[in-house]
């Protein structure tokens, strides 16, 4: 049969609407998205879809996956995406996105094996590059003529205005992966002042499923276990879709997207055996950083902007080396991790003076451990992980329970706890203040489909700093609640309404 998929609903669409959904709090959208058009441009067929690979899909949760999975286990391959509308679990919207990551045609009866043959005459390659030129000109751009701008390397650009970057990429199925990328910035040399040609550049490797070896990854990669209490370099999306966010999902995943911050750079694998899952990584990454004058770390650079004289004394100053591994034990309803995370940087950091920083990073090696479990049965899930760091010997916590009613009313509840003496440099999860550290909340959040056609949902959030934090030199908390309806008018229009409110305060004055 050949492939059947569904082309009414577009890449576009989707974009606009987990934009608008997710990102309305000034977060960087383009690594996620990137991520997720490979997934496009490569979708992979349903009825042979393991859960590793629909768990490369954020807005799918865990019975979601396992409802899918179980459909095509008793009634065997779909003959269409229509048959999506069979499974209760998925919603209007759900099965809109579904579309556009996945098709269905008859599965092979056996695992073809990776033979250079096969590689070579199915393995899909691609090469993409793009160009930006600018119709203005900043200040930046122009040479000085005076000594004041000679004397402030920050004002003047080395580079042209113009952004490029070149990609190349191979994918077999959804097993082999390999992919190289080269960058330049707008107004970052080329060829000159220490760059031999781009600024920056980027390899990957991934093999997947070959026995007990789930995953290998040569090159760059990103990580997630657990919440992301203890490491997390993967894309989420947010408060909204927090009923996509109830698995524990440890992962090991290819990076080709041109960010330069939020990654891994070594090699990474993990094992099955059995019910264990066992991961483990190596990593060794130079890193941009600002340093104080005894040439400790004041804050670790993220942009990956090397324009000026300024920036690119900056560049790759800071090497950083981590190690870690993660065994998870799984069984049908319960699964429990522990995961142990080492850095190493060849620079101390220095935590200043000022008040907010007092529990800030203050030396060169940093450990952190935690457990991650998860129990589900019915309807009901409940996640979470608590951590550990061994500086300042803080804590942090986080659980969630969701509970689904039916395919049309669920409720989901989630606490949070980061104490502000918790260090967790690669730390990524569910905040307010943009770091696991310093917050306490609690979240709770429902949503409701009535009719097949209108979609309910609203969340409300507290959320307390319990220290300092930049320009506010006391304790400090805030709120935040949002009410939506999606109404799907026809298959040509549909209908959202959005009201938001959000109150915490900043620079010392409340403000709405």
């Amino acid at each position: 049969m050949d492939k059947v998929g569904a082309q009414h609903y577009s890449w576009e669409e989707f974009v606009e609407k987990i934009s608008v959904d997710e990102y309305e709090d000034g977060e960087d959208l383009s690594p996620l998205l990137e991520e997720l058009a490979a997934l496009h441009e490569h979708p992979f067929n349903l009825n042979t879809a393991t859960k590793d690979d629909l768990e490369q899909l954020p807005f799918l949760d865990g019975d979601e996956i396992e409802e899918i999975l179980a459909y095509v286990y008793r009634y065997g391959p779909m003959q269409s995406l229509g048959e999506l509308m069979l499974i209760e679990e998925l919603d209007y919207q759900t099965r809109q996105f579904l579309t556009l990551f996945v098709y269905v045609e008859n599965p092979v009866e056996e695992k073809e094996k990776l033979r250079l043959k096969t590689l070579l005459k199915e393995g899909r390659h691609e090469v993409t590059s793009r160009l930006d030129v600018p119709l203005y000109k900043r200040d930046g751009y122009k040479i000085p003529e005076d000594e004041v701008l000679l004397k402030n390397p920050n004002k003047v650009y080395l580079g042209n205005s113009l952004y490029h970057n070149i990609r190349y990429t191979y994918q077999y199925r959804n097993r082999l992966f390999w992919g190289f990328t080269a960058e330049k910035d707008a107004g970052e040399p080329f060829g000159s002042y220490g760059n031999k040609a781009y600024d920056a550049y980027s390899f990957h490797f991934l093999l997947k499923d070959c026995g007990k070896l789930k995953t290998l990854a040569l090159g760059d990669y990103r990580l997630g276990f657990g919440e992301g209490l203890v490491v997390n370099s993967d894309f989420s999306l947010g408060k909204s879709t927090l009923f996509n966010m109830g698995d524990t999902r440890p992962s090991i995943k290819k990076f080709s997207s041109t960010s330069e911050t939020s990654f891994f750079r070594g090699i990474a694998a993990a094992f099955r055996f059995g019910r264990v899952d066992m991961s483990a990584f190596y990593s060794y990454l130079p890193t941009d950083a600002t340093l104080r004058k005894d040439g400790t770390i004041s804050s670790l650079k993220t942009d990956g902007l090397h324009r000026t004289l300024l920036e690119l004394s900056k560049k790759h100053n800071v090497t950083e080396q981590s190690v870690g591994t993660d065994v998870t034990w799984n069984t049908e309803y319960f699964s429990l991790g522990a995961i142990v995370f080492y850095q190493h940087f060849s620079r101390s950091f220095s935590k200043g003076t000022e008040l907010y920083r007092q529990y800030y990073p203050d030396e060169k090696d940093f450990l952190n451990a935690g457990l991650h479990y998860r129990w589900h049965r019915d309807r009901f899930s409940f996640s979470g992980e608590t951590a550990f760091s061994n500086m300042y010997g803080g804590w942090a916590t986080l659980n969630k329970a969701i509970y689904r009613f039916n395919h049309r009313y669920s409720m989901v509840a989630l606490q949070r706890l980061f104490t502000y003496q918790y260090v967790g440099l690669r730390a990524n999860s569910f905040s307010e203040g943009g770091a696991v550290r310093n917050e306490s909340g609690f979240y709770t959040g429902v949503e409701a489909s009535p009719l097949n056609e209108l979609k309910l949902s609203a969340y409300v959030d507290y959320f307390y700093f319990p220290w300092a934090k930049f320009g506010i030199p006391h304790t400090s908390e805030g709120v935040e609640g949002t009410f939506q309806v999606d109404w799907v008018v026809s298959g040509k229009w549909e209908l959202s309404g959005r009201y938001q409110l959000k109150r915490k305060e900043r620079y010392g004055q409340p403000y709405l």
